[in-house]
């Protein structure tokens, strides 16, 4: 059976310099340019004190905590996340975090959105 016309076509993303043991990398796709309806950020390093300002999207984030830790801050809630552990963000939820060291941090943020939508609220100088 054909697939519809209209579906999407299936894609094998390779990202430049993404993925293997350099110190640090970060990787992003937005659906949108491939008919789907979320997005991503994979950020892996062994670097101290990396993360986003704070900020929040519209939509739901999911964070998926592969390795390490990382001081997060979700609302009014500060916690140390780790590895096997994952945040469901509800939208509009103020969030941020800062890795903490002590070996690699490495994490998949699902964006329930085609495209990034992001309004930041304490411009830190945060890098991700």
């Amino acid at each position: 059976m054909a697939a519809p016309t209209n579906a999407p076509e299936p894609h094998v993303i390779t990202a430049p310099g993404g993925a293997g043991d350099s110190p640090h990398w970060s990787t992003t796709l937005e659906g949108s340019a491939y008919g789907v309806e979320v997005s991503y950020i994979h950020l892996s390093t062994t670097r101290v004190d990396v993360g986003p300002p704070l900020h929040q999207h519209p939509y739901p984030e999911i964070i998926l905590i592969r390795q390490g830790r990382a001081m997060f801050t979700l609302g009014s809630e500060r916690f140390v996340a780790v590895a096997g552990q994952t945040l469901v963000i509800p939208p509009d939820t103020p969030h941020t975090f800062r890795t903490l060291g002590g070996g690699r941090y490495e994490s998949l943020a699902l964006h329930q959105s085609p495209e990034f939508v992001s309004e930041i609220l304490e411009a830190d100088g945060g890098t991700a």
